[in-house]
């Protein structure tokens, strides 16, 4: 019965946002925002945190998009931090169900930006690899989406120039994320390059970071 309700709440919703575009009066953002939030059901920190921005409209702090396979990709804006977003990201299970899982990434953070906020260690040794390996739901960084290509791409800048930081590329297999490729770029002082060209690290290097879980850590800016 609960999933039925859920599938019924859907298509209303989409009804609701087709039956706008014909009468020339589409839904506000806000009204939008509420009925995704009730669909999808993301945390109310989400919106706590972000509570000042979408006050002013700065940001609608949501996006849903199609995905390759037809199915809806919804990413909602959690918390900002410098120059990164950080944001969860639901995908669909099957089209038109109505019912989304939460997708969660693979992530890196150098030893001494991890210092500190590390939970515990799954595996490895600390201060002996210059990057830590961690999974999160909540993915930090700027994202690029390929919508057709089924891949994520995501920069997390250590400055706003945007000249160095890590770049992941995740590929989605059915609820699977995989990662494609890491580039980082240590070297804030060094000439430009666009984050495409930053030294790609390559799978046997990464694979021997030790593994851990990081305390968890959503604030805005104002914070």
């Amino acid at each position: 019965m609960k999933d039925l309700i859920r599938c019924l709440f859907f298509y209303v919703l989409l009804g609701q946002s087709l039956l706008a575009n014909e009468q020339g009066a589409e839904l506000s953002w806000q009204e939008t925002r509420a009925q995704w939030k009730r669909l999808i059901q993301w945390p109310d920190r989400c919106d706590e945190n972000m509570e000042p921005y979408l006050e002013v409209e700065l940001l609608h702090g949501y996006s849903v998009h199609r995905w390759w396979d037809e199915r809806l990709l919804a990413i909602v804006t959690c918390a900002m931090e410098g120059n990164n977003f950080g944001e969860l990201l639901y995908l669909e299970t099957t089209k038109n169900s109505g019912k989304f899982n939460l997708l969660s990434f693979p992530q890196f953070k150098t030893a001494d930006r991890a210092s500190g906020n590390i939970e515990r260690v799954i595996s490895g040794k600390l201060d002996v690899a210059p990057y830590y390996r961690f999974h999160q739901s909540l993915l930090w960084g700027n994202i690029r989406r390929d919508l057709a290509g089924g891949s994520i791409v995501n920069t997390y800048k250590y400055r706003g120039l945007g000249d160095c930081g890590v770049l992941t590329a995740y590929e989605i297999n059915g609820d699977q994320i995989q990662l494609a490729s890491l580039q980082i770029k240590d070297d804030c002082h060094g000439p430009w390059l666009a984050s495409e060209s930053w030294p790609l690290i390559d799978e046997a290097e990464y694979m021997t970071w030790p593994v851990v879980v990081l305390k968890e850590r959503v604030r805005t800016i104002a914070n």
